[in-house]
């Protein structure tokens, strides 16, 4: 996992990568590179942000669904006076 953020502009870069540096294979399937604990710091990252950027190719596809998981996330984005990001479904 690498992390860049550069605190004048407020911009976080996130990427996975596989130990050999890729971030996907060939396979249609979608390549998980984290684990249950990464997942929830990235709903941590996606509660704290104002917007989400993604690839072309990630939104074809992976059709990334990009809302806030927790409960307790949306209802402090809230409280902030911030959107929820509600999950559908």
């Amino acid at each position: 996992m690498v992390s860049f953020v550069c605190a004048s502009a407020g911009v976080l870069l996130s990427v996975a990568t596989s130990i050999d540096g890729y971030i996907d294979d060939t396979s249609p399937e979608r390549l998980l590179l984290s684990n249950e604990a990464d997942f929830d710091r990235f709903d941590q990252v996606r509660a704290e942000s104002d917007a989400i950027l993604i690839g072309a190719t990630t939104l074809r596809r992976d059709n990334p669904r990009l809302l806030v998981n927790s409960a307790a996330r949306r209802d402090e984005r809230e409280a902030r006076g911030l959107p929820r990001m509600r999950c559908s479904g």
